[in-house]
């Protein structure tokens, strides 16, 4: 008796192991669907490590592509600025989608990048309710606007990002 009950919760160990190893290979193989765009009015980077840069008379904006998971409901971009001689303030950051135009949290609400940086990082995110998706929000055609004081000079940069299809 003790034997058949050893052998029944083996195998049924055995089964619930094999079941979890192809329930996580398949979470692996197939991955969260979410979202993933990358820039598209901006050259690739001379290193071509997945950073797209454009270049103003000031400044040079450097951005990633935006990724995120399917239940996400932030937007935290990678966006640094390397500054030339005179110094620029991020003044107001915008993400603008068929959905709405929705403005940014700028840490410190405004953000002073001196003279001569490098690669800055500028600090903006976007936080919504816990019931709106990010992968409801990015759709095709979504830009962040970054609107810039330089030298006094007010300067819009304006980032373009595309759905990268799926299995590239």
């Amino acid at each position: 008796m003790w034997g058949v009950t050893m052998n029944y919760r083996c195998g049924l160990a055995a089964i619930a192991s094999v079941f979890i190893v192809i329930s996580l290979t398949s979470c692996w193989m197939i991955g969260d669907p979410g979202y993933e765009l990358q820039p598209t009015n901006m050259q690739i980077s001379r290193d071509g490590h997945n950073e797209w840069i454009v270049t103003f008379d000031h400044l040079e904006l450097q951005a990633t592509q935006l990724r995120g998971l399917t239940g996400e409901w932030w937007l935290d971009p990678h966006l640094t600025i390397s500054t030339r001689s005179e110094p620029v303030v991020l003044e107001k950051a915008e993400l603008i989608t068929a959905k709405g135009s929705y403005p940014a949290t700028i840490k410190n609400h405004t953000q002073l990048i001196l003279p001569f940086s490098d690669h800055e990082t500028l600090a903006i995110s976007w936080r919504f309710s816990e019931t709106t998706p990010m992968s409801n929000i990015l759709l095709d055609n979504s830009r962040i606007e970054l609107q810039f004081s330089v030298a006094g000079a007010h300067q819009i940069a304006s980032i373009t990002y595309q759905h990268i299809p799926r299995g590239k």
